[in-house]
């Protein structure tokens, strides 16, 4: 039973390395795709939003008895303005797609590096495990490493709802983002544009800094992880042959499941500091448009032809966002990776389940030859 068992595990290990390199490339191929994707529909959503205030610009236009065009000024006025504020930002949007382009590369590049060094780590709990299994008798105790591995990778599969939800957060600070974005361009657009590059350049340097700190904090914890691994492979050892360890003296906290958790913890510490950003961005921005729009309400001088102008870009803008959203969507919905997590998954509870079975009949001398030659 133990070398079928050590035989099963074995032929995990390729399974996984192999769909593991096929899931780093589709991932990227899939995300540049989507990306492409994803900025042709909303290009194509603004452009056929244009076409629409076009048309409604020109049904503004009316003629008279005599031939002659009469322009109803304020609706045409309304109908200028709100082209320009929707121009505006989508220029803008746009150079926030690029630059969200550019800093989800990085952030991507340093999770294909992580991906690597999460199969090498699994590769180790494997190895591990079934050294273990191979040395020594068999035990509950094994479970307990099933479990550890089954934990690394439910966390891989919580880790991609995690960035899906982020995704939704980008999109949703974005729609917030030009809610003020049409008012503050009118109010000052040199204070708007200093405030959007500030906050580009401290998410550029925020993300350039993790990218840096990662890589050092990679060595750092396989360094640790490979001192742990060898006194986790001792209590193994120690559990399946029967003999007490004291436990307390087992570094824990680099453990397998500890060290990724640790990891993405920090990982995503980084990635809420970028979204705090945005969010601090917004809120300045409302609180300036608050107080422009308030002090010119006491006045009496709340400009109503800006006011219809920046809603009716807002809610073209909306409707771009929304196809940007749901091609984005669409691509997630697709995606690879979880597919392959949850057939690997499947794949390790099949065999879980086919050991205790085996386990269970050996405890009362039944084996599964017994049944093979069996007529019903």
């Amino acid at each position: 039973m133990l070398s079928e068992a050590a035989k099963r595990i074995n032929s995990m290990l390729p399974f996984f390395l192999q769909n593991g390199l096929w899931m780093l490339r589709d991932s990227f191929g899939k995300f540049k795709f989507g990306i492409t994707i994803a900025v042709l529909f909303g290009f194509a959503g603004a452009s056929l939003q244009v076409g629409a205030l076009i048309v409604l610009y020109r049904a503004s236009s009316l003629l008279d008895g005599a031939g002659e065009i009469v322009v109803i000024e304020p609706l045409s006025l309304t109908f200028e303005r709100a082209t320009f504020f929707y121009l505006s930002g989508a220029a803008i949007l746009t150079m926030v797609g690029l630059s969200a382009a550019l800093i989800y590369f990085f952030r991507l590049r340093s999770v294909v590096y992580w991906r690597r060094y999460q199969l090498a780590l699994n590769k180790q709990i494997l190895d591990a495990t079934l050294q273990a299994v191979s040395e020594a008798r068999v035990d509950g105790s094994r479970l307990k490493w099933q479990s550890d591995y089954k934990a690394v990778m439910l966390g891989s599969v919580r880790r991609l709802s995690i960035v899906f939800r982020k995704l939704i957060l980008s999109v949703e600070a974005a729609v917030k983002f030009f809610l003020f974005l049409g008012f503050s361009l009118y109010v000052s657009p040199t204070l708007t544009l200093l405030l959007f590059l500030g906050a580009s350049v401290v998410t550029l340097i925020s993300t350039l800094k993790f990218g840096r700190n990662s890589s050092k904090q990679m060595r750092a914890l396989q360094a640790r992880n490979s001192d742990a691994s060898k006194q986790w492979q001792e209590l193994a050892r120690a559990a399946f042959s029967g003999t007490s360890v004291a436990t307390d003296e087992i570094d824990r906290e680099g453990s397998p499941v500890n060290v990724y958790l640790t990891t993405f913890q920090a990982r995503f510490i980084d990635v809420e500091n970028s979204h705090l950003t945005a969010r601090v961005t917004t809120v300045v921005l409302l609180l300036l448009t608050l107080i422009t729009f308030g002090g010119a309400a006491l006045n009496g001088e709340l400009p109503w032809p800006d006011l219809v102008a920046a809603l009716i870009a807002i809610v073209m803008t909306m409707t771009s966002l929304a196809v940007l959203a749901g091609t984005l969507a669409v691509f997630g919905r697709f995606y690879p990776e979880i597919d392959r997590y949850r057939g690997l998954l499947k794949s390790l509870t099949d065999a879980r389940n086919h050991e205790h079975y085996e386990q269970m009949n050996a405890s009362v001398g039944i084996s599964s030859g017994d049944f093979e030659d069996d007529e019903y």
